[in-house]
């Protein structure tokens, strides 16, 4: 969402006679939490979640193009908690669970048709097609969790870029099998 929409919305919402006084009325919430976190006070707007400073320690780090190992000074750094209103709206999703749900449904599912393929149920080129189908997917499926855990460690920002990859590879096997089911 950009910012022209949250002034919109804030617009609609708060009854306000023009966008210049919504993006005022924004502007103003934002300077208030930007001088609290400024003042190492933690901002909490109840039911919306806690803005607060954390100091990160100066630790070593490495550059992961080159691999050379650098240090990354001492800094401040403003998390979010999100309050309990946000957690329980539909906009909130607990990604890594969520993924990780997805991708066990899609390994039952390769599984089932593997053994449909084992079993003999499907014809000779079809048993032979699904198999290499079934082996390439679900080591996609695998990857994919062993990414995700991997990246669940390091921020919302990476499970931001995770989930839309992974939402695209859904779209991609939910297309695969209606293909394949259709062939067979």
């Amino acid at each position: 969402m950009t910012k022209d929409r949250v002034v919109s919305q804030m617009q609609r919402l708060a009854g306000l006679a023009t966008k210049a006084e919504a993006e005022k009325a924004l502007e103003a919430i934002l300077s208030s939490i930007r001088e609290g976190l400024d003042r190492g006070e933690p901002v909490i707007i109840r039911p919306f979640g806690t803005f607060r400073v954390v100091k990160r320690a100066a630790r070593k780090g490495r550059n992961p193009r080159t691999g050379q190992s650098l240090d990354i000074p001492a800094r401040n750094q403003v998390r979010f908690q999100p309050g309990q209103g946000l957690k329980q709206s539909a906009a909130y999703t607990d990604w890594p669970a969520y993924l990780n749900a997805q991708l066990g449904e899609i390994k039952s599912a390769l599984d089932k048709y593997a053994a449909k393929a084992k079993a003999g149920e499907l014809g000779a080129e079809a048993k032979s097609y699904a198999q290499a189908k079934i082996k390439r997917l679900a080591s996609g499926v695998e990857e994919a969790r062993a990414r995700l855990k991997q990246l669940s460690s390091h921020g919302g920002e990476a499970l931001g870029e995770i989930g839309r990859g992974l939402e695209n590879a859904f779209a991609e096997l939910k297309a695969a099998f209606r293909k394949a089911k259709d062939k067979f």
